[in-house]
């Protein structure tokens, strides 16, 4: 069994990044790697943080840490993570699983369009829906010019693929299908035009889970998508990072 995750909190703290002193929150070993947390990010649905690890190649690297309640849904999203192919989501480095909780380490992403994010957690989403991966099979791949001739008329809505997603009540079950399918427009006009419009759909539909608990796998899949797609404002530059 690995060992527990370790928690040193002392604020006084620093390490080396680029040549300079950084103070940091915590060190947080995940497995057999220590990461640096330097500052807390990304949406309040989560427990997400920007980490350095200084054996990750010659000048160290950046990730992002996130602890997540342990629990079948958490597993399959990381299962997921860990395969994605994909520059615009954080990918699982590794992970490791105490008690109640789940420390993982992330790839750091930053620079990405809010067309090519939508895309690409719109892929994810579909994938933990369905268990398949959308247009085909293209998945990403799908979105890159030389394949979008090939992946026009192969897309096939979510709840045609998805037991869980037939149970639903239809107005949901469309609603569910129609966010699903305008995050993966081919075209990146076709998308969500701001983020706040993109978030707000997701979190009415969450929102209507409730009168539906018996459904409560997608429920805990939107949840969990929902935390991931917030993305981080924090830039290592502006602090002196990589």
């Amino acid at each position: 069994m690995p060992e527990p995750a370790e928690h040193i909190e002392d604020p006084t703290r620093t390490v080396l990044i680029n040549g300079r002193s950084r103070a940091y929150l915590e060190c947080r070993r995940i497995r057999r790697r220590d990461y640096f947390l330097l500052e807390r990010v990304g949406s309040p649905f989560r427990e997400s943080y920007l980490a350095f690890d200084r054996l990750a190649g010659p000048g160290g690297s950046f990730f992002m840490v996130q602890s997540l309640p342990a629990g079948d849904a958490a597993r399959q999203l990381l299962r997921v993570l860990s395969r994605l192919k994909s520059d615009n989501l954080p990918r699982a480095v590794e992970w490791q699983e105490n008690r109640h909780q789940i420390d993982v380490a992330l790839t750091w992403t930053e620079g990405i369009s809010l067309a090519d994010y939508q895309f690409a957690v719109s892929v994810l989403l579909y994938e933990l829906l369905t268990l398949q991966l959308p247009y085909g099979g293209l998945g990403g791949k799908a979105g890159r010019p030389e394949f979008i001739p090939r992946a026009a008329d192969t897309l096939v809505a979510p709840s045609q693929n998805s037991a869980s997603c037939k149970q639903l009540p239809r107005s949901l079950r469309d609603r569910l299908d129609a966010l699903v399918l305008r995050g993966l427009a081919l075209k990146p006009e076709n998308r969500y035009p701001d983020h706040n419009t993109w978030l707000n759909h997701w979190k009415e539909i969450s929102a209507l889970f409730h009168i539906t608990p018996q459904l409560t796998l997608i429920e805990n899949i939107l949840t969990r998508v929902i935390g991931w797609f917030a993305k981080p404002d924090f830039d290592p530059k502006r602090t002196g990072g990589c």
